[in-house]
């Protein structure tokens, strides 16, 4: 006689709905984790956007985007790297006082219905090809730990 266990029907208990759902979607973002680990890089969403300390004089930010946006009006260039948005005040006035010398900074302002946003962006240039070149940003830009984008300067001129 052969072994009856084999012969027999096993009652497998049903898969709960949670794991047919739920399991996949934890493998595949547990993999993604993994490869970002492994790779050395993340998505600048998980990224800090600690803004660096700065001097603690009052910047007027409104004037700023302005002034910058006046100077931009007759700039040659096309393209420039946007670094973030934000309409916390009190974390964009050490940022824009610690590059306000910096002549490749700007800030501009960027349209919310509720509160001033701004916009800030660093370098101009004549090309997307040109703005994606790989160069060194001034620290404070750095310590964002976000990967700027090349964005057209007529896209963000008010």
């Amino acid at each position: 006689m052969g072994d009856m266990s084999r012969n027999k029907k096993s009652k497998a208990s049903p898969t709960p709905e949670w794991w047919t759902v739920g399991a996949p979607c934890a493998i595949v973002v547990s993999m993604l984790l993994l490869s970002a680990l492994l790779s050395g890089s993340t998505t600048s969403e998980t990224k800090s956007t600690a803004v660096p300390e700065g001097p603690t004089e009052r910047v007027d930010l409104q004037q700023r985007a302005a002034d910058d946006a006046a100077r931009l009006a007759t700039d040659e260039s096309s393209w420039t790297l946007q670094f973030m948005m934000a309409c916390d005040e009190n974390n964009l006035r050490p940022l824009v006082g610690s590059l306000s010398h910096d002549d490749a900074f700007f800030l501009l302002p960027y349209p919310d219905a509720t509160r001033d946003c701004y916009r800030v962006f660093w370098g101009r240039f004549r090309s997307k090809q040109d703005a994606q070149r790989p160069r060194a940003y001034p620290a404070a830009l750095r310590n964002l730990e976000t990967t700027p984008w090349p964005i057209p300067l007529a896209d963000v001129l008010p």
